[in-house]
């Protein structure tokens, strides 16, 4: 009986040692489970290489910040005489001389980290102010201007007339005046690296962004009236077109509706503002201008929603 016990201890300590190097045979809880042998068989180099060509590597994924809407610019002086001639819209207190520039904003920035992104852009407005012009006064000999007044639209020349020793009779010539409207059309290329913040709520999106602009503006034909020794004068230049770039810098507000539409609100300004010459006449650009439009954001991955 001692031995029957014995050898029931001994098995069943070591029948776990047996069921370790049993192939394909697992115990558990004391039932046994058989395990089949694989029957696949292993592929091949040449059908590893024709399964691997149906599984493509994802491309990087890459934030794309796109935005459109309209532009406006303005400036308070517009248009001078850079030979220090006096215009002759000075003379008329009522005339006003403002330049308006108005137009279509597009832009668009690849994020290359969760901040900072490269910008384009491309803008097109046309920039509008007038001049005033008039009729050459042609005096006869011996007249002197005297005096030079705008009175109903038309340039007064009051002359003197020698009709003595010392004696002088005054009399008016007439110049009618026009208003001219004077367009500048302009073309735009920003290119800014753009820092990218956006709020915790990510309801507001700050961008700041610092580049260069690239400008082509074509100034038309100009007929222009100025005043020298009290006389109306009048002169023509040729119009031209000129490309520049100077730095920019740029501001953006997005305000989110969804989680990839948006508001935004852009300023953006240049400097130095030089002036474009055309003979006499200087034509100062808009150093400022803001664009105020839609704005929207998605990435170039499908299986990877925008952030």
């Amino acid at each position: 009986m001692k031995k029957l016990v014995f050898i029931g201890f001994f098995l069943f300590f070591i029948h776990p040692i047996f069921a370790f190097w049993v192939k394909d045979t697992l115990i558990l809880d004391g039932w046994t489970v058989e395990i089949d042998q694989d029957s696949l068989q292993p592929l091949s180099p040449d059908e590893i290489d024709h399964w691997a060509q149906d599984f493509k590597s994802l491309p990087p994924t890459i934030i794309w910040h796109h935005a459109i809407g309209g532009m406006a610019g303005f400036h308070s002086k517009p248009y001078g005489i850079s030979s220090g001639k006096e215009l002759l819209s000075s003379r008329d207190p009522s005339f006003r001389n403002q330049g308006w520039q108005t137009g279509l904003s597009m832009s668009t920035c690849a994020m290359l980290t969760n901040n900072i992104g490269i910008g384009l852009g491309l803008n097109y407005s046309e920039y509008h102010y007038a001049t005033l012009s008039g009729k050459s006064v042609a005096l006869a000999e011996g007249q002197l201007p005297y005096q030079l007044n705008i009175v109903n639209q038309n340039a007064q020349v009051i002359i003197q007339q020698p009709v003595g020793n010392d004696l002088y009779e005054l009399d008016t010539l007439i110049s009618p005046i026009q208003v001219n409207r004077r367009k500048v059309s302009m073309l735009q290329f920003p290119v800014l690296l753009r820092y990218v913040k956006e709020s915790r709520s990510e309801i507001w999106r700050f961008h700041i962004g610092m580049g260069v602009l690239v400008q082509r503006s074509v100034l038309p034909d100009l007929e222009f009236a100025w005043v020298e020794d009290e006389l109306v004068r009048i002169n023509q230049e040729k119009g031209f077109s000129q490309w520049r770039n100077v730095p920019m810098l740029m501001l953006q507000v997005d305000r989110a509706f969804s989680s990839r539409n948006s508001i935004y609100l852009n300023f953006n300004g240049v400097w130095p503002n030089l002036p474009m010459r055309q003979g006499l006449v200087v034509t100062r650009l808009p150093n400022f201008w803001i664009s105020l439009g839609w704005a929207w954001k998605f990435n170039n991955n499908p299986y990877i929603r925008a952030r």
